[in-house]
């Protein structure tokens, strides 16, 4: 080899080695950095502490990146005989898997961490809706009972009337027994028409809250800041929304509905058309 060929390698020698140097300084940054960001949503204390904590463990990091593969670099071109170069890629793989330990769940934590925090409330959020419309749906179905209560006050008031005139189901006029059990049921019913028209403003006003905590825990979501105070935001709309649902799971009147139905079972007898028990 010619004295102007050496000098020629060893000039790309010296690139390859500045290269590789800023390289690995590079890298070696970013990895603190990231570290810095993991550590520091980790910490509690102080802010000062946390700081502190943070830049230490970041810094530590850092050097402890850049002088191991540094070393390791310099040192595998010397190592020939084949012994020692297992034990070398051993030891390499020891301090990899101890970088690893130290920082890369750090770094895939500052990285990936908001998202995947983000699409957790996102889940919740969709869960939350599922709530809203079933409790909503509960208790409009309910409502839809409506109609057939009215129209049941409405015959128990008819032939109340119609026994008191003229003995319709009994053969025997007047206000007796009979007619008395059929006017309490027509006002039982026609109260419980009542309460079903009294829950519609309601159900309609507690639906209508619960879709603006559903709009409000979205906006968290979806918005820039700091996912810490995001979370705390969403996690009181959420307490809010659950009690709005349970609000709304009450104003059902399916169960007083079902107590209507079940007294009138109970004290209701039918007449038999011959008078036999």
């Amino acid at each position: 080899m010619s004295a102007s060929q050496s000098y020629t390698l060893r000039g790309q020698l010296t690139r390859l080695d500045t290269t590789t140097r800023i390289t690995l300084a590079v890298l070696a940054l970013a990895s603190g950095v990231y570290t810095y960001l993991g550590v520091r949503e980790l910490l509690d204390g102080t802010a000062t502490t946390v700081f502190l904590g943070a830049i230490v463990y970041s810094s530590a990091v850092s050097v402890a990146i850049y002088a191991f593969w540094s070393y390791l670099m310099r040192f595998m071109p010397h190592v020939r005989q084949p012994g020692s170069r297992r034990m070398l890629y051993v030891a390499m793989g020891l301090g990899a898997a101890m970088i690893i330990a130290m920082s890369s769940w750090l770094n895939a934590a500052a990285l990936a961490g908001t998202a995947a925090l983000e699409q957790h409330l996102a889940v919740t959020t969709e869960e939350y809706q599922g709530k809203l419309n079933e409790a909503h749906e509960n208790a409009l179905a309910a409502q839809s009972l409506l109609p057939d209560i009215q129209l049941a006050s409405q015959r128990f008031a008819r032939l109340s009337e119609q026994e008191a005139r003229s003995g319709v189901l009994t053969g025997t006029s007047g206000s007796g027994t009979v007619v008395q059990l059929l006017r309490q049921m027509s006002n039982q019913l026609t109260g419980l028409q009542g309460e079903i028209t009294a829950s519609r403003e309601d159900v309609k006003t507690l639906f209508g809250e619960g879709g603006e905590r559903l709009s409000a825990m979205r906006q968290l979501v979806s918005s820039q800041g700091p996912i810490a105070d995001r979370a705390n935001a969403y996690a009181e709309q959420a307490v809010a929304l659950s009690g709005l649902i349970t609000a709304l799971q009450q104003t059902s009147v399916a169960p007083t509905v079902r107590r209507a139905a079940e007294d009138l079972g109970r004290t209701f007898i039918a007449p038999i058309a011959d008078g036999a028990d």
